[in-house]
């Protein structure tokens, strides 16, 4: 497979790119035509309960140390940047 790619350059990754970017006339347009596809593929897959509360319980741990980082801080945000930019 990976020898047809040396044999034939338009079977590359990089060159299928550059086709659709023509075939859209624009690289923004083929990039949103990928990402609509991607989107719709995602959401055709049914999501996984198992790792939704995965992720859940993930982000809900982020917030909570976030929080407590927040809390320890000894200074506020404006001293913090006049001692940053002092040194």
């Amino acid at each position: 497979q990976q020898q047809a790619k040396v044999d034939d350059i338009s079977l590359t990754p990089s060159a299928q790119m550059l086709k659709l970017v023509e075939e859209c006339d624009g690289y923004v347009p083929a990039v949103l035509k990928l990402a609509k596809a991607q989107r719709e593929q995602l959401l055709a897959k049914p999501v996984d309960k198992t790792r939704e509360a995965m992720f859940t319980e993930l982000s809900s741990s982020s917030i909570q140390q976030q929080l407590a980082i927040e809390a320890a801080d000894k200074i506020d945000f404006d001293t913090y940047l006049q001692q940053y930019f002092a040194s």
